[in-house]
């Protein structure tokens, strides 16, 4: 019987495939439907990620704020070595986590002194840090054939 679960997914802009676990594949009821796929995936150390197929799945998650329901689908390829689910930059666009990755852009640099300086406080220096890093909260579901 094929099931929606609601788990974490790790969200990745470098990411250029979408992984699950196989243990989720196996709690959504989705086993039978993983298929022979052979795709060579490095993690961003350069390490081989072994892989044990691909399974076609419903990635949803709810606006906290508005309450629409966003989804995608999107062919995750199994792999043991994938905690959750890892979404790939285009999961993450299709979600509306993230718009405009564009790998070029222009932006402003400003060179910042190593020393302290009574003008400058953490704000200036980008101490908020990024979100992309945080995990999230999703629903999954195989998709029908």
């Amino acid at each position: 019987m094929r099931k929606p679960i609601f788990g974490w997914a790790f969200p990745d802009s470098g990411a250029q495939v979408t992984l699950i676990n196989p243990s989720l594949v196996k709690a959504m009821g989705g086993a039978n439907l993983v298929k022979n796929a052979s795709l060579r995936i490095k993690d961003a150390g350069g390490h081989i990620m072994e892989t044990s197929g691909a399974v076609f799945v419903v990635i949803s998650q709810k606006d906290a704020v508005s309450g629409l329901i966003r989804r995608t689908h999107q062919m995750a390829y199994v792999s043991a070595q994938a905690e959750d689910v890892v979404l790939s930059r285009e999961a993450m666009e299709s979600l509306k986590l993230v718009a405009n990755l564009d790998d070029r852009m222009k932006a402003s640099v400003n060179l910042v002194s190593n020393s302290s300086s009574p003008e400058m406080n953490e704000e200036d220096l980008g101490a908020s840090g990024s979100s992309l890093h945080e995990s999230r909260r999703f629903e999954s579901t195989p998709a029908e054939g």
